[in-house]
């Protein structure tokens, strides 16, 4: 299984669950500068050929696109909202993805993540490894506010 697919089926396994092991306060860190320097659209290849792109807001929000589907549009549906927490005070940085239902349950998806480049990152998550590279210029846009 790649790890792009790995994280939006857990994404959706606990969207449909409705269950939650952790509990998650929003912080500052949705808006802290730490999240500008990983704002934007980053995309990349797994093993099978397909596309997939992690969307990353300034104000924490995030979004996994897999064949062109939007797990947040898909699979979260208006239950909820995916998030992520990034620390680069640790070592490895941080890369959490945070999922929030509406019923204030959480599940964390915890992960690392590297810059090989300034536009290139390697995001670590159950122990599967995937390089994603910022796009310049991209048609899959903001997420919905």
């Amino acid at each position: 299984m790649t790890p792009l697919f790995r994280v939006i089926c857990i994404v959706v396994c606990t969207a449909l669950a409705g269950c939650a092991t952790n509990s998650h306060t929003p912080t500052a860190a949705g808006a802290s500068a730490q999240n500008d320097r990983l704002a934007g659209v980053w995309a990349g290849v797994d093993e099978s050929g397909k596309e997939g792109a992690l969307i990353l807001e300034k104000n924490g929000r995030a979004d996994l696109i897999r064949d062109g589907k939007s797990a947040t549009k898909t699979l979260v549906r208006g239950n909820g909202t995916i998030e992520y927490e990034y620390n680069s005070n640790t070592d490895p940085h941080t890369f959490d993805l945070v999922l929030t239902l509406n019923t204030g349950e959480t599940k964390r998806l915890p992960g690392t993540l590297r810059f090989i480049a300034p536009d290139t990152i390697e995001v670590t998550m159950f122990d599967d490894k995937i390089l994603l590279h910022r796009q310049k210029d991209s048609t899959l846009g903001k997420l919905d506010q």
